[in-house]
């Protein structure tokens, strides 16, 4: 098997992730979730560590807790991940660091917006990771792609009632089916706010009706020929 799925790391707030023992592959998993998606520095009792990309600060005690695993089981897990050139481990005298082998094969630049979310900027270890960035990128492709979205024909209703039409109903009706029939154009353009158009429509419909009403007056002529037969 091949190709990329996306896994959001909201997965560990499932109840289902911690309710049991991890599994072997649940504990691999479990790590690339937290390895840093950029290089960060962290502050463990006032010493300052460097934390690159595809790294986390990650005791055995921590591990051990949240696998829920013995230490004796965590340690040989790591040693067999280390055999198969999967990770590489560093432990000094404050914790952990363990780097993911070739970290962008399962996590690369392109698919961050995708497979990444805001969450807690810290760890048991004090582990400082790259998510919150890797959540205001998320946050800013949003904005970006953000697109035109018709209403329905209760908003557009209601806002020819707000403003002033006499016959809302039969108006957001005529609104919708000619937008709908041309594919929410406007001249040529997409449409980018629809209460615009509606201002601009009520505001012809406005000046048609002070035309016609203007040609239903009788001119001095014809007010004279009616009163006089």
């Amino acid at each position: 098997m091949s190709g990329w799925i996306k896994l959001h790391r909201s997965i560990t707030d499932n109840f289902l992730w911690s309710k049991e023992p991890f599994s072997k592959g649940q504990a691999w998993v479990d790590l690339l979730l937290h390895a840093n998606f950029t290089d960060n520095q962290i502050m463990i009792k006032g010493q300052v560590l460097n934390i690159n990309r595809g790294q986390q600060a990650r005791s055995e005690l921590t591990l051990s807790k949240e696998w829920k695993w013995s230490r004796n089981k965590v340690r040989r897990f790591l040693e067999t991940l280390k055999k198969q050139g999967m990770i590489e481990s560093e432990t000094g005298h404050l914790t952990s660091i363990i780097t993911i082998c070739n970290y962008s094969s399962f996590q690369s630049d392109d698919t961050a917006g995708d497979t990444t979310h805001e969450t807690p900027s810290g760890t048991p270890d004090g582990h400082l990771t790259g998510h919150s960035k890797e959540g205001k990128k998320e946050k800013n492709v949003k904005k970006t792609t953000s697109r035109f979205a018709p209403p329905s024909q209760i908003e557009v209703e209601n806002y020819f009632r707000e403003k002033g039409s006499s016959l809302p109903n039969q108006q957001a009706v005529k609104f919708m089916s000619h937008y709908q029939s041309n594919g929410w154009k406007v001249g040529k353009n997409k449409m980018k706010c629809w209460k615009s158009a509606v201002s601009g429509w009520v505001g012809r419909d406005n000046e048609k009706a002070k035309t016609t009403a203007s040609n239903q007056i009788p001119t001095y002529q014809e007010q004279f020929l009616q009163e006089k037969f």
